[in-house]
């Protein structure tokens, strides 16, 4: 399914289960949103469905896939959320990834990751993208954004729906979700993660550099 990964993961979410999971995940990002009323949003990812109803919300939306990209190519400060999805975990240069999605985010701002969970249920199928690409544990993306400047705010489990329900109906793959939350959230499917902007960045040489503190000030 995922030879051409893009096309793997759009025609995924023209699935039936495809916007089953949509529903799931927008949920969970729009509380995480907050007002964006006037404000701009970006996402590094496919435009899955339900997320349209974000361009009611805010000034401005753009959709774009940049997991390859060295450069976003926006200027610094320019977006007040940023939303990641099925981009960070097939990037090849996390570090400088993670680099522009700071460089582009609003000092008030905050970035929106969904990443696989490492010890989730979804990653043993490969009926989903989230079985495809780096996953992480919960602490593993902690220290990643930590190195990266961000602050971890919220971890939110979401799809926490075995494997086996999924080829079953949709009120039974909710119905599942809702008792994988109660008894088995470390097992969820994705995490999706509420990070702050940090004063301080990474100043680099390049994407791989190791990482020092510079003032957010200073020039890219």
């Amino acid at each position: 399914m995922y030879k051409d990964e893009k096309q793997g993961v759009d025609n995924f979410y023209k699935t039936p289960l495809g916007k089953i999971f949509s529903q799931h995940l927008m949920l969970t990002i729009n509380q995480l949103l907050g007002d964006v009323s006037g404000r701009n949003i970006l996402v590094i990812g496919p435009a899955i469905p339900d997320m349209d109803q974000l361009a009611l919300r805010c000034r401005n939306i753009q959709y774009k896939t940049l997991k390859g990209t060295s450069v976003f190519p926006f200027s610094d400060d320019s977006f007040a959320r940023v939303i990641v999805l099925h981009s960070l975990e097939f990037s090849e240069h996390i570090t400088g990834f993670l680099r522009e999605v700071w460089r582009v985010t609003e000092p008030e701002g905050k970035a929106i990751f969904v990443v696989p969970n490492r010890l989730g249920l979804l990653v043993r199928s490969d009926r989903t993208p989230f079985g495809f690409g780096q996953p992480y544990t919960k602490n593993q993306f902690k220290t990643l954004l930590v190195d990266n400047q961000f602050s971890s705010q919220e971890f939110c489990e979401v799809l926490c729906m075995p494997v086996w329900s999924l080829s079953r109906k949709p009120s039974v793959i909710t119905f599942m979700d809702k008792m994988g939350q109660l008894l088995w959230p470390q097992l969820c499917g994705a995490f999706i993660v509420d990070a702050g902007k940090s004063v301080y960045a990474p100043e680099m040489q390049g994407e791989n550099a190791k990482a020092t503190l510079a003032p957010a000030t200073a020039p890219y």
